[in-house]
Order: C-alpha cells, then structure tokens, then sequence
C-alpha cells in the first residue's frame, strides 16, 4: 500500500493541530454546558413546575371545600319562608371545581413530561457520552500522530536543505576542478612544443 503524501505547507499541518486543540477544548466545554442546562431544567421541571402545579392543587381543592360549605349554609337558610337561589355561592363553586380541575390537569401533564424528557434526556446523555469518550481518546490520538508528521516533515525539509547546500558545493567544486584541469592541459600543451628555429641565414646576418 502507498504510504506517500503529497503535504505543499507544513503551516497548515501545523494550523491543523492548533485547530483540533481548540476543538477539543470547545466541545468539552460545550458538553460541560449542556449538562448543566439538562440539569436545570430537570430541577426547573421537578421542583418550580410540579411543586408548584400540586400546591395549587391542594388550594384548589380547600377552595371547593369552602365553596360547597358556604353554598350548603345558604341552603339552609330561609328568608320569608323561601330558600334563597344562592346564585353566587353556586358560582363560586363552579368555579373553584375548575380551577381545582386546571390544576390537576397541570400536574398530569407535568409528570407526563418529566417521563418524556427523562427519555429524552437518557438518549441524549448516551450520545454525549460517546463524545466525550471520543475527546479524550480519539483526539489526543488524532493531536499525537499530526505531531509526529510534523516532526518527520520538518526532518524531510531539514535533509532537503541539507541536500541542495551539498549539490552546489559539488557543482562549485567541479567547476573549479574542470577550470584548473583546463590550464593544466594548456601549460602541457606549451611545454611539449618544440623551441624556435634560427634560419643560417639569420645566424650569419647576426654575426655580421
């Protein structure tokens, strides 16, 4: 299998790395958040909302215990010989069966909800689960080998420096060889040459 890569910027390699990091500490915060909103809402849920929902439950219903006293006292009553109509007593009755009504509704579906969001909640915390266990073991994986690449890349373009510095020493050091290997030849060339000769006719009109 090839095992070669073709990397143009180590910067962004290295950009790569400061990224996954910041990642890292993000999303471990963003998980650390999310459990605290979880947790308040529960605590919202449970203790503002069905605390609340039941108590005006109780209310309620002393409400209707006084209301049905007060329409059976007016029951009782006579006035010239007639029971009174008791419209408002009757009303206010009514009335505080609704709200007694309203209230138990709401603590139904309070506890219906909490049951919804307890699901909710389970499947979400599994998936946040599998995440986290992803940041503190994949990532650091993940940072640990983007490490090492890093490493051998600066150690391919160290050799690659080294290796180019040495190609133009040689080429220098050729050129220079191949220059004096040049005059050597040329000095040769004129020491193997014979002398110059003096015609007779050149000794005589010396001599003359």
């Amino acid at each position: 299998m090839n095992r070669s890569a073709h990397v143009e910027s180590i910067d962004a390699v290295q950009a790569l790395r400061v990224a996954l990091s910041r990642f890292q500490e993000d999303a471990s915060d963003a998980l650390v958040a999310i459990e605290q909103e979880i947790h308040r809402f529960l605590d919202w849920l449970e203790h503002d909302q069905l605390k609340y929902w039941i108590h005006q439950t109780n209310r309620a219903s002393e409400q209707v215990g006084e209301a049905r006293s007060n329409l059976e006292r007016k029951r009782v009553m006579t006035v010239g010989g007639e029971t009174p109509p008791c419209r408002e007593e009757k009303k206010a009755l009514e009335l505080a069966k609704r709200r007694h009504r309203f209230a138990e509704e709401k603590v139904a579906e309070v506890r219906r909800m909490r049951r919804e969001v307890d699901h909710e909640v389970n499947e979400v915390k599994g998936r946040l689960s599998s995440l986290a266990d992803s940041l503190t073991s994949d990532v650091p994986k993940a940072s640990t080998v983007l490490e090492h690449v890093l490493t051998s890349l600066h150690r391919y373009a160290e050799m690659g420096r080294e290796t180019s510095g040495t190609s133009t020493r040689q080429g220098t050091d050729t050129q220079s060889r191949s220059a004096e290997d040049s005059s050597d030849a040329e000095n040769s060339d004129n020491a193997n040459e014979p002398p110059p000769t003096v015609s007779q006719e050149g000794a005589t009109d010396a001599s003359m």
